[in-house]
C-alpha cells in the first residue's frame, strides 16, 4: 500500500487474453456474464448449471462486458450513456454496480491488461481508446487516431507484466488503398 507497487510475483494474472464481447467467461469457468442492451442490464449465470444467478441494471445499452482476473469483478460499457461501470460480487445473487466513469461517445469494446490494472475502452464515435486505471476508476490516458474502433483485445503472455503486451484495435471501416481495402 502507501504508493508501493504490488509485487508482480503475487499479482493475479489472467489465464487468457482479454477481448471485447457481449459475453464474458471467468478464468476459472465459474461464471458467465452477458450484456442485455435492450433492457439495460447484465445477466450472470453459473457456468456449471447454466442457471441465471442475477440480473442487474448497469445503464443504457450495455454493449460489452469483461471479467477481471480476480473473478469477482467485471466492467461494463454502456453505449448509450457513454460510461463504463464496475460490477462487484459477480458470482453472487446481488452484484453491485459502482464507479461510473464517463468516456467518449458509444463505448463498444472493453479489454483488460493481464493483471487487470488497466481497462482499455474502444470509443467508436470518438475514434479513440481510453485507458482506465481499475484501482481508481479514472481515465489515465487515451490512444488517439483510431478510426471507429468497435472492438479491442489485449495479448497475454502470462508473465505478470502488463508492459510487454499488445493492444489490438480493429478499425470498423476499411481504408481504401491501391488494389483494394
Amino acid at each position: 500500500m502507501g504508493g508501493t507497487p504490488p509485487d508482480l510475483a503475487s499479482a493475479i494474472v489472467a489465464k487468457r487474453p482479454s477481448k471485447s464481447s457481449t459475453i464474458a467467461i471467468a478464468d476459472d469457468d465459474s461464471v458467465v456474464l452477458m450484456s442485455n442492451p435492450d433492457d439495460g442490464s447484465v445477466s450472470t449465470f453459473s457456468a456449471q448449471s447454466g442457471d441465471r444467478i442475477a440480473k442487474v441494471p448497469t445503464g443504457r445499452e450495455p454493449w460489452a462486458v469483461v471479467i477481471h482476473p480476480d473473478r469477482a469483478t467485471a466492467f461494463v460499457a454502456n453505449r448509450a450513456d457513454g460510461t463504463v461501470v464496475k460490477l462487484g460480487a459477480i458470482g453472487g445473487a446481488a452484484p453491485t454496480v459502482s464507479a461510473p466513469v464517463s468516456v467518449g461517445s458509444e463505448p463498444t469494446g472493453l479489454a483488460l491488461s493481464p493483471t487487470g490494472a488497466k481497462l482499455f475502452v474502444a470509443e467508436w464515435a470518438e475514434g479513440r481508446v481510453s485507458v482506465i486505471d481499475t484501482a481508481t476508476m479514472r481515465v489515465v490516458g487515451t490512444i488517439d487516431g483510431v478510426r471507429s474502433p468497435r472492438a479491442i483485445a489485449v495479448t497475454n503472455n502470462g508473465d505478470g507484466s502488463d508492459g510487454d503486451e499488445l493492444v489490438v484495435v480493429p478499425e470498423f471501416y476499411g481504408e481504401p488503398t491501391t488494389g483494394g481495402e
